[in-house]
C-alpha cells in the first residue's frame, strides 16, 4: 500500500487494495464502444489501482485520472447521457416546498433546473463545468454557473434549503471537499439529496468502460451512502433504490443472459437455438431487479 495514499472521504490512511486494472484495455474499451480515444489520459500509465476505504467501504481508482470538459462534451451528443428527467430527480418533488430555494451540482443542459422553477415555486440555479452544456443552457435562460462547487461555497454560505447532486459524485476525486463545500452552502435544517449509480446494482457486472476512469472515478452503495453521516455534520433521513426503469432493461437483459451463460460460444449458439427462452427469463428477473441509481437523503445539523 502507498504509505501516502488517503481516502477521499475520510482523508486518513486507512485503505485496502482491491484490484489491479490495465489500461489498454480501457483505452480499447472506449474506442470500440463509443469510438473515443482516451489514451492522452493514461499517458506513462499502464495501469491503475482500485482500492477501499476501510471505514466507509467507498471504491475509488488511484491515481486520480478524471475527465476533462471536452472529455464531457464529447459524450453529450449521446441522447442517453443527460436524460432531461429522471427517477432521482422525481424523488426531490416532495422537498419543495413553496418559496424552497435549491443548489443543483452538476447539472448538465439544465433539464431539472428548467422543470421545477417553471412547474415549482422555487429559487433554484445550478452548477456545471461542461462549457457546451452551460452555453446551451444560457441560451435557453436557464440558470446555470460554469464555476466550481469550492469557488460558489465561498460566497453562498447557508443559502439553501436543498443542495442536491445527481449522478456526479462518481466523478469526484475529492469527495470530502465536495461534501464539505455542499454543506457549506445548505442551511441549518436543509436537505443534502445525492444520486450515484449503485455497484451492488446489475451494473457491477460491466464495469468498462463508463464505469471506470476517466468517467468514473469512484464506486458508490449503500454502505458508502450511508458512511457520509458519520464524518459530516449529517443526519442519514433515508436511502432510496431506483426500480429497473424501462429504458434500462435491454442493457440489464443482455447482462442476465451473459452471466446465465459465461462461455461466450455457448452462449451465442444457445441464444440463437433458443432465444425466446432466454429472452423470457431475462425478463421475468427484470421485473424485480433493482435499478441502476441509488439515493441518499441527508438533513443538516
Amino acid at each position: 500500500m502507498n504509505e501516502k495514499l488517503v481516502s477521499p472521504i475520510t482523508k486518513k490512511n486507512d485503505v485496502s487494495l482491491v484490484k489491479k486494472w490495465n489500461t489498454k484495455e480501457i483505452i480499447e474499451a472506449y474506442q470500440k464502444n463509443f469510438n473515443y480515444d482516451a489514451a492522452r489520459f493514461f499517458s506513462g500509465v499502464d495501469e491503475i489501482y482500485q482500492y477501499k476505504c476501510d471505514e466507509t467501504g467507498y471504491v475509488f481508482f488511484y491515481p486520480i485520472i478524471e475527465g476533462d470538459s471536452d472529455f464531457y462534451g464529447y459524450f453529450q451528443q449521446f441522447d442517453w447521457y443527460y436524460n432531461p428527467w429522471k427517477w432521482e430527480h422525481q424523488q426531490v418533488v416532495p422537498f419543495l416546498k413553496a418559496g424552497a430555494s435549491l443548489l443543483e451540482i452538476g447539472s448538465g443542459r439544465g433539464d431539472f433546473i428548467s422543470k421545477i422553477t417553471e412547474e415549482y415555486d422555487v429559487k433554484a440555479i445550478g452548477l456545471e463545468l461542461n462549457q457546451k452544456a452551460v452555453e446551451e443552457a444560457t441560451s435557453k435562460k436557464i440558470p446555470l454557473l460554469n464555476v466550481s462547487l469550492n469557488e460558489f461555497s465561498q460566497t453562498h454560505k447557508n443559502a439553501f434549503d436543498i443542495v442536491c447532486s445527481f449522478e456526479v459524485l462518481e466523478h469526484i476525486s475529492d469527495v470530502h471537499s465536495f461534501i464539505k463545500d455542499s454543506l457549506e452552502c445548505l442551511k441549518s435544517g436543509g436537505y443534502m439529496i445525492i444520486a450515484v449509480p449503485n455497484n451492488q446494482s446489475f451494473i457491477k457486472e460491466e464495469p468498462i468502460p463508463l464505469n471506470v476512469p476517466p468517467h468514473h472515478i469512484g464506486w458508490w452503495d449503500e454502505d458508502s451512502l450511508t458512511g457520509l453521516s458519520a464524518l459530516f455534520n449529517i443526519e442519514l433521513c433515508s436511502i432510496l433504490y431506483e426500480p429497473l426503469q424501462s429504458y434500462h432493461k435491454e442493457w440489464y437483459k443482455s447482462i442476465i443472459k451473459r452471466e446465465l451463460i459465461k462461455n461466450r460460444y455457448l452462449r451465442k449458439l444457445i441464444s440463437v437455438l433458443f432465444k425466446s427462452k432466454f429472452e423470457k427469463k431475462a425478463g421475468v428477473l427484470s421485473d424485480w431487479a433493482i435499478g441502476h441509481t441509488i439515493l441518499g437523503i441527508y438533513r443538516k445539523n
